[in-house]
C-alpha cells in the first residue's frame, strides 16, 4: 500500500511538472561553431529522454551479447546436472531391486553426465562390488579418496574390500587412518577392534576398546560383550599353544563379564576335558546349560561324556540337566544323543519323533535318524532319512545380528559382513 501511494505521488508530481513546463513555453538556444539550434524546453527534455532511452537499449543489447555464452553454458550445465541426478536416482533404484543390468546402463549415463562426481564414483564402486569386481571397485574408491568430502566414506569401502579379499594388513592400515579422521565413529571403532583381533593383536584390540569406550564411540552395553569375545579369541590362541592356565583365566574373566557367553563356556569346558578334569568340565557346561540351551553347549556335553572315565556318573549328570527342561527342543536332542551313546536306539527314536513334532524336519535331526538306521542295518531307511536331510533346511547354530546370515561356527567377526560381536 505504501509503495502504491508513493508511485501515485511521483506520477502526479511528474504530471504537474510537465503541465507547468507546457504552460511556460520557454526557448533554448544552442550555438556550436557555425551551427545554431533553437528549440523549446519541452522539446529539449523529450530529446534528452529519447537519447537516454537509446543508450539504455544499446547497453542492454551489448550486455546480453556479452553474457549470452556464459548464460548458455550455465543453462547447459544445469540441464546436464538435472539429467545426471535423474540417472543417479535410477541407478539407486536399480541397485535396490538387484537389477544389475539396469544399474550398469543408468550408471554409464550418469558417468557421462557427471564425471568425477563423488556420488557417481560411490555408486560405480558399489555396482562393481556387487558384480564381484573388487579391483574395479577399489579404483573408484581411490578416486573418491582424493575428494575431501568423500575421503572417509572411501576408506570405509576400502576396508570392506581389503577384508573381503583377506588382506588384513591393508584393511588395518585404512581403518587406522579412518579412526584418525573420526575417532568417535561407531563403525570404524568396531572395525578396528575386529581387524586387530583378526591379525592376532588382541592386547591392542582390548586397549582400543578401552579408548573407544572413553570416547563413547562404542555403547556401554556393547563393551562387555565385545571384551568377552576378545578374551575368548585370546584364550583360543593360548589353548592351541597348551597354555591352559592362562586360557582359563581369560575365559573366567569373559564369563564374569558375560555369563551367558556360549563360546567361552564351550571352550572352558573343552580345556577342562583336555586337562582330564571331568568334574570341572561338567560343572562348566552345566552352568552354561542353565543360562542357555544352545546346540554347541549340547555338543560339548556329549564330548564331556565321551571324555569322562566314569560313564555312569556322566550319564546321571546329563539326565539331570535334561530333566530340568523337559519341553525344550535342545534338551530333547541331548536326551536322544545320550540314549544313542548308551545303545538305547528305541528311546532315541521316540524322543527324536517328539522333536520332529515340535520343530519339524531339519538337517541335523534327519541325519541323526539316518545314522541310527544305519547302525541298525536298515540301509533303506537310512537312505530315506539322508534324502530327507538333503531336502530339509540346514539350520545354523549362529546368526549374524547385522546381516542376518547364518554361520556354522562362532567367530569374533561375522565372516560375511565383518561386524564385530554380531553372531548370536
Amino acid at each position: 500500500m505504501t509503495r502504491l501511494i508513493i508511485l501515485l505521488v511521483v506520477i502526479v508530481s511528474l504530471s504537474l511538472g510537465l503541465a507547468w513546463i507546457a504552460d511556460e513555453p520557454g526557448r533554448v538556444a544552442i550555438n556550436w561553431g557555425v551551427y545554431s539550434i533553437e528549440m523549446s524546453v519541452l522539446t529539449l527534455i523529450g530529446g534528452i529522454g529519447l537519447l537516454a532511452l537509446s543508450f539504455m537499449i544499446v547497453y542492454w543489447f551489448l550486455s546480453v551479447l556479452i553474457r549470452s555464452p556464459r548464460l548458455w553454458s550455465q543453462s547447459r550445465l544445469a540441464k546436464r546436472q538435472a539429467l545426471g541426478i535423474t540417472a543417479l536416482t535410477e541407478t539407486f533404484a536399480a541397485i535396490a531391486t538387484q537389477d544389475m543390468r539396469g544399474a550398469r546402463r543408468y550408471l554409464k549415463r550418469a558417468e557421462h553426465l557427471l564425471p568425477d562426481q563423488p556420488l557417481t564414483l560411490m555408486l560405480a564402486s558399489q555396482v562393481a562390488r556387487l558384480e564381484g569386481n573388487d579391483s574395479k571397485s577399489q579404483q573408484y574408491l581411490e578416486r573418491m579418496s582424493k575428494a575431501g568430502v568423500t575421503e572417509f566414506l572411501s576408506l570405509r569401502g576400502m576396508i570392506d574390500n581389503a577384508r573381503r579379499t583377506g588382506d588384513i594388513s591393508t584393511a588395518l592400515h585404512h581403518a587406522e587412518k579412518a579412526y584418525g579422521m573420526r575417532p568417535q565413529d561407531h563403525w570404524v571403532a568396531l572395525a578396528l577392534i575386529g581387524l586387530y583381533a583378526d591379525s592376532g593383536r588382541v592386547d591392542e584390540a582390548l586397549e582400543h576398546l578401552r579408548r573407544a569406550a572413553r570416547k563413547r564411540a562404542i555403547h556401554a552395553d556393547e563393551v562387555h560383550l565385545i571384551r568377552a569375545g576378545l578374551l575368548c579369541v585370546d584364550a583360543k590362541r593360548l589353548a592351541a599353544n597348551q597354555q591352559y592356565d592362562s586360557a582359563i583365566f581369560r575365559l573366567k574373566d569373559a564369563l564374569r563379564r558375560n555369563p551367558s557367553f556360549v563360546p567361552a563356556t564351550v571352550l572352558l569346558a573343552s580345556i577342562h576335558s583336555a586337562k582330564s578334569d571331568a568334574s570341572l568340565a561338567f560343572h562348566t557346561v552345566g552352568e552354561g546349560w542353565k543360562r542357555n540351551r544352545h546346540p554347541e553347549i549340547g555338543e560339548e556335553i556329549i564330548r564331556c561324556y565321551d571324555a569322562a572315565k566314569d560313564k555312569v556318573r556322566a550319564a546321571k549328570l546329563i539326565k539331570k540337566m535334561v530333566k530340568r527342561y523337559p519341553d525344550n527342543v535342545e534338551a530333547l536332542v541331548l536326551q536322544a544323543r545320550l540314549a544313542i551313546k548308551e545303545k538305547d536306539n528305541k528311546t532315541a527314536k521316540d524322543v527324536l519323533k517328539l522333536v520332529l513334532e515340535k520343530s519339524g524336519e531339519t538337517f541335523r535331526i534327519c541325519t541323526i535318524l539316518a545314522n541310527i538306521a544305519h547302525d541298525e542295518g536298515d540301509h533303506e531307511l537310512s537312505a530315506h532319512w539322508h534324502k530327507r536331510a538333503s531336502e530339509s533346511p540346514a539350520g545354523a547354530d549362529w546368526t549374524c545380528n547385522s546381516c542376518k546370515r547364518p554361520a556354522n561356527a562362532w567367530d569374533f567377526t561375522c565372516p560375511q559382513c565383518g561386524t564385530v560381536g554380531s553372531l548370536i
